[in-house]
């Protein structure tokens, strides 16, 4: 019974002992987000000594790295292209890891405007998360046509306005991702 009580105190001296979780924000995109949340419910940031806040209402890379430059969070989750965009204005923003992981995007178009293919998007108002992967994506859908992404007017629309975007006529095509492709090849 001594021995037994001797480590318990131990035990619990020991975990008293242990240094106080480091509080980090980390801002993402909804749709890298799911491996965070699935990491912190895991207790993985727990298990290594972080607590982490997960902020992930901010839409396009380039307003999650504005959110990081003015101290909102001390990590980022997007995509490589505001980085890139980023890195030529010397910013001090660095990439620590990369996950690879299949990224699909899809521009979809209001057939009843006339847009059933890439080619018809020249002239045309097209939305799309400005500054973020989503115009590098269109840019080369656009080139590989033979267009330019200078052929078409971009709309900053975030993900989940496009389908009211489109609804109502401030677009004629939006680049997004799912779930927002499947709400809009329903409505249309």
């Amino acid at each position: 019974m001594l021995i037994l009580f001797v480590a318990v105190i131990l035990v619990a001296g020991l975990s008293a002992c242990q240094p106080e979780p480091e509080a980090i924000t980390i801002i993402s995109a909804s749709s890298p987000s799911w491996m965070l949340h699935f990491a912190k419910d895991q207790n993985y940031f727990t298990r290594n000594g972080l607590d982490v806040t997960i902020t992930d209402n901010i839409s396009g890379g380039r307003a999650i790295l504005e959110a990081m430059a003015r101290g909102e969070g001390q990590m980022a989750a997007t995509t490589e292209f505001p980085f890139v965009d980023q890195a030529f204005q010397q910013t001090g923003i660095s990439i620590i890891t990369g996950i690879n992981k299949m990224f699909t995007m899809s521009v979809v178009g209001c057939k009843e405007r006339g847009v059933y293919d890439v080619t018809d998007l020249k002239g045309r108002k097209v939305g799309l998360v400005r500054s973020a992967i989503s115009e590098f994506y269109l840019g080369r859908q656009l080139d590989l046509k033979g267009l330019s992404i200078r052929d078409v007017i971009l709309v900053n629309v975030t993900n989940n306005q496009t389908l009211s975007a489109m609804k109502t006529g401030q677009v004629d095509a939006v680049i997004t991702v799912e779930p927002y492709v499947n709400q809009l090849k329903e409505a249309y």
